[in-house]
């Protein structure tokens, strides 16, 4: 009988902690690409980065990329210590790079600050 109730307790958890649509060890964020039409822009990489983007960032410095599907969207699914990033919330920067005779140009970047189990939605604006 023990063995039966420890079974539906550990069931019952299981089931609670997978319903719940939030990441208690990292966040979710959606970064839509968009050229100045406002039209989605999908096969773009979009970089994250633990500090602020300047002209002389390089794509090789980010800690993580993804590649935007057929809406534009890149979706960065986050767990913190796997970045190395400890703190319960932190500022996160994201930016789109092109490539010129083998240069990287800056085209466009957004900040967001998230915080464990947040879901958020930002946009880059690019020229092209």
């Amino acid at each position: 009988m023990k063995k039966l109730a420890s079974i539906l307790l550990v069931t019952t958890l299981l089931l609670a902690f997978s319903a719940c649509s939030k990441n208690p060890f990292g966040a979710k964020v959606e970064v839509k690409v968009v050229n100045l039409l406002n039209q989605s822009i999908k096969g773009k990489t979009v970089y994250l980065f633990k500090d602020e983007i300047t002209n002389n960032s390089k794509p090789g410095d980010a800690i993580k990329q993804v590649v935007t599907d057929e809406n534009g969207i890149a979706s960065f699914h986050l767990i913190f210590t796997e970045l190395n990033i400890f703190e319960s919330q932190t500022s996160l920067y994201f930016g789109v790079f092109y490539t010129l005779v083998e240069a990287n140009i800056l085209a466009g970047t957004t900040a967001i600050t998230v915080q464990r189990g947040d879901e958020k939605r930002l946009e880059i604006k690019i020229p092209l």
